[in-house]
């Protein structure tokens, strides 16, 4: 691959990373307002659980999505899966937008909620594991961290973009023009950025190693059932990685808003800010982290991490619960970082752990089976917590749980970076 290719395959990734991701994540920021308008309820609290809890189904389905376009991306190529999975997302998130409330068409307003947020989770099951595979196969081996980790500058800065746009409509218009139809804003531009990511992704050739494997006939013909078959060590040391990187990020990017309004008394606007402000941080240092895990090691990257949050978690939510705005920013750029630390390492290491005739498969299956248990369930299970303990920093024993997993995991899991001197190809075809 020439240099001067490889920008724009780093472009359309973080781009199509971002639009897609955007449609997903702005639904949990509406969480509350949507809970109010489809899911009626005399109780404020039991209203935000009904819309948390119509968040995680979408997850659930996340595997099959993974499994279908996986599977499709290593038969018939990346791009081209890619260009699919971003529309479907536009599409669908566009059509929640639009859809009456539970006071124009009752029950069937929520049904077809869940409806278009189970169409959201196929489409987001084949966009990571999809991404990942499209740069790891574009780039050096010696850079492969560093930049896949633009990947989680997209996905995370669809959580910064989705956090400014219903931050500003929110300060934009009333308190009930908001509720009312200002909610729809944010979802409705959802089509013209998929239309911008679809352009984007469709002006890229296929991988430099896909197009190999397609030219010498080693295409396989049932890549799901060789990733079940050969890549089962492989998946379950997958699955111990990124079930901390689930939890963490989704308390942070999905639930850390509503942690910091609903329970802990900052204004909406606050919470989103310090949202925008803690993610925005967290992308100016991705690149640094997935650069050290090229030059250190991946290991030592996921040893720190998990140890942060592990050691961090408890302090971090006692700290955002003194009262003090200043005290819970820095907190929640704290954890952030943490994650940050963690991610690049982890990410890329999924991609080293897979050969390339099922990578899209297996990096799709091994980032969504966690995501459906831990991913949706995380900002539910963290309000449940809350709920019924009457205790703000409960959630820090979920997280600190998934920590201890990943310490764990890293323990079993070779050292798979290429660093200088190293001619091996940790990678395998």
């Amino acid at each position: 691959m020439t240099a001067a290719v490889r920008p724009m395959v780093i472009v359309a990734a973080c781009a199509g990373t971002l639009i897609e991701f955007y449609d997903f994540t702005v639904y949990g920021y509406l969480a509350v307002t949507i809970g109010r308008v489809f899911f009626p309820s005399g109780d404020s609290a039991a209203a935000t659980l009904s819309a948390l809890a119509v968040f995680a189904p979408a997850f659930f389905v996340r595997p099959l999505g993974g499994l279908l376009f996986g599977s499709l991306g290593d038969r018939f190529g990346r791009r081209n899966v890619l260009s699919a999975t971003i529309l479907i997302m536009g599409l669908a998130t566009t059509a929640i937008g639009l859809l009456p409330t539970y006071a124009t068409i009752g029950v069937a307003g929520p049904v077809l909620v869940v409806l278009a947020r189970l169409v959201q989770g196929l489409a987001a099951g084949g966009e990571l594991g999809g991404a990942l595979t499209f740069i790891a196969e574009s780039v050096s081996p010696r850079r492969r961290g560093f930049l896949t980790s633009f990947t989680q500058v997209g996905s995370h800065g669809s959580a910064a973009l989705g956090a400014i746009v219903v931050a500003v409509v929110t300060s934009s218009v009333s308190q009930e023009q908001f509720l009312t139809w200002g909610w729809r804003l944010p979802l409705l531009i959802a089509l013209p950025l998929a239309a911008i990511g679809l352009f984007i992704r469709t002006k890229l050739a296929d991988t430099p190693e896909f197009t190999a494997l397609r030219r010498d006939g080693h295409v396989t013909r049932a890549p799901i059932r060789q990733t079940l078959r050969e890549g089962r060590s492989a998946l379950v040391r997958i699955w111990g990685l990124i079930v901390l990187q689930t939890v963490s990020g989704y308390f942070c990017i999905t639930f850390l808003y509503l942690y910091l309004s609903h329970y802990l008394g900052f204004s909406v606007r606050s919470a989103y800010w310090a949202t925008v402000v803690e993610v925005l941080v967290g992308i100016a240092t991705l690149p640094l982290f997935g650069w050290l895990g090229d030059r250190w090691g991946r290991k030592p990257l996921l040893r720190a991490g998990a140890l942060g949050w592990l050691v961090l978690v408890y302090p971090m939510l006692a700290l955002m619960g003194t009262g003090s705005y200043p005290a819970a920013l820095t907190a929640a750029v704290v954890l952030f970082l943490l994650n940050c630390v963690y991610a690049p390492s982890a990410f890329a290491t999924i991609t080293e752990l897979l050969p390339t005739r099922f990578r899209f498969t297996g990096a799709a299956l091994g980032i969504n089976v966690p995501l459906a248990l831990f991913g949706g369930s995380a900002p539910y299970a963290s309000a449940w917590l809350i709920e019924h303990t009457g205790n703000s920093r409960s959630p820090a024993f979920l997280i600190g749980g998934a920590a201890v997993i990943a310490l764990f995991t890293t323990g079993k899991i070779p050292e798979t970076a290429v660093r200088n001197g190293d001619t091996r190809m940790r990678i395998a075809g």
